[in-house]
């Protein structure tokens, strides 16, 4: 895509700051982020459905990671109480 033309936005410090760490979170920098925006509000964004299905597979790989530390950390406890 190429850029053609500039919208500039007056923001306090701490939410531009607040804004670039929740991109960060999601993977994204902050023009990604700032046009996903944009483009939901015109309703030109993505599905909403994609993006929900997206939050499920990292909620269920996120779940995965807690189960196996959770075992980890019980074998391990297990083996220290021997």
């Amino acid at each position: 895509m190429t850029a053609d033309n500039r919208l500039m936005v007056r923001i306090s410090t701490e939410k531009k700051n607040a804004f670039i760490n929740r991109a960060k979170i999601e993977g994204k920098n902050a023009t990604e982020a700032l046009l996903a925006l944009i483009d939901k509000y015109i309703g030109q964004g993505e599905n909403q459905g994609d993006e929900l299905e997206e939050i499920r597979q990292r909620l269920k790989t996120h779940e995965a990671e807690i189960l196996s530390l959770k075992q980890k950390m019980e074998q391990e406890v297990g083996e220290s109480a021997a």
